[in-house]
């Protein structure tokens, strides 16, 4: 209410209340400018300032605030884990194939997963891939590649639709219920060059593929990202003129992508395509990289490199390394446990860490073996300690209910 006195004339008065509804705008403004300034990334509710876990969206809030919990008791998945923590894991099922395989993922529910293989050794004959039932490991469709390898493959988050890259410069996405196809596109970007990984956004919007030149005087690789539906290009960019990149994936809320190259890992705002972080490893080909589910940590994986490899952790606000075990031979593929506490890791052939699975505590300053399962060796190699273990595993990945790795 505005109180006027009684002989104010009529002309002043809406004046003054014209002055009144200009003030109060002006405070109306000045009281919602903190507001509009605040910002919450991942959208779970939680300003970024108070959001424990800020690229993943969750809703605990007793022991942190804004980070996944799966069980809706307040307490973060981290701090209230359901994956085993004592390791303990026992081989449930073994498939025999007469050709090696280099991808294994699970789609979103568990309830399928995929495998990729070359039947004539690496790059030298078809590339297939395969989509299995879970419970029964019934093969329930195939789409093969004549004449060309898969270098990699990813389920969409629903499971609606399954991609590859292969070694025909090529992205082809296809509808896992059926495997029609729903588009293919060229990653092609001069001569030496090949896709090497490729994976769908969160949201399934996007896809990634990434492309390394295969040598010295090849043409420099690219980050490629497309719409998930029809192949158009969104963009492509080249993270610190790096030229070679071999490993691809998305924060959880889908707001930054992490990219391996060589020797360094980046991390780009997927709003403005910019770069967010570099983390330079000064040492090899990262074959892997992955984003934990409550998005606070990254890991990256290591090509041999004459001196060495490592699986190494970093915290993700701040770029700093956790810890980084050394080991014997490449580390190939890399991936967290859906609660985020644990990390598995799959090793090539040679030595001590050779043909195995480890298993690595996330929250811990050193690296802290869980468990290790060993692959089966081909050939009858069985040697061990600093022999040759004749075997090595490509991919690896952790069922979402925990109890599985494939």
């Amino acid at each position: 209410m505005i109180a006027v006195p009684r002989n104010m004339a009529k002309r002043d008065l809406l004046n003054l209340r014209s002055r009144a509804i200009v003030i109060s705008l002006a405070l109306t403004l000045v009281f919602f400018v903190p507001m509009a300034s605040a910002f919450d990334t991942d959208g779970d509710g939680f300003d970024d300032s108070a959001d424990d876990c800020p690229v993943a969206f969750g809703n605990s809030t007793v022991d942190r605030d804004g980070c996944p919990d799966r069980d809706g008791d307040g307490t973060s998945d981290r701090n209230d884990p359901w994956v085993i923590q004592a390791g303990g894991f026992l081989e449930d099922n073994r498939q025999s194939m007469s050709d090696g395989q280099s991808v294994s993922l699970f789609n979103h529910d568990g309830s399928k997963y995929l495998t990729v293989e070359d039947t004539g050794g690496w790059g030298s004959s078809n590339g297939w891939l395969r989509i299995w039932d879970t419970t029964s490991k019934v093969l329930l469709k195939s789409v093969e590649f004549s004449g060309y390898a898969v270098h990699d493959a990813d389920w969409s988050a629903d499971g609606m639709f399954v991609a590859a890259v292969t070694d025909n410069d090529e992205l082809l996405a296809y509808y896992s219920s059926n495997v029609t196809p729903l588009f293919s596109v060229s990653t092609d970007v001069g001569s030496g060059d090949q896709p090497n990984e490729v994976a769908f956004s969160p949201d399934g919007s996007m896809i990634a593929v990434v492309v390394g030149r295969s040598g010295s005087s090849a043409t420099a690789g690219e980050v490629q990202i497309y719409n998930a539906m029809n192949g158009s290009e969104i963009t492509a960019f080249d993270p610190g003129s790096d030229s070679r990149f071999y490993s691809v994936d998305w924060s959880p809320d889908g707001s930054r992508i992490l990219i391996g190259g060589r020797e360094d890992v980046y991390i780009y705002n997927t709003g403005s395509w910019n770069v967010n972080r570099t983390i330079n490893s000064n040492r090899g080909t990262i074959n892997a990289v992955a984003w934990s589910p409550d998005g606070n940590n990254i890991a990256a994986c290591e090509a041999w490199e004459g001196s060495g490899a490592r699986a190494r952790l970093y915290d993700v606000a701040s770029g700093i390394e956790e810890w980084a075990y050394t080991t014997s031979t490449s580390c190939q593929d890399i991936t967290f446990s859906p609660d985020s506490t644990q990390v598995v890791v799959a090793h090539s052939y040679y030595n001590s860490d050779g043909a195995s699975l480890r298993i690595f505590q996330v929250d811990a300053s050193s690296p802290t073996i869980v468990d290790t399962m060993s692959a089966p060796r081909p050939g009858g190699c069985t040697s061990s300690g600093g022999g040759n273990n004749c075997g090595t595993i490509y991919g690896v990945d952790w069922h979402p209910d925990g109890d599985y790795i494939i």
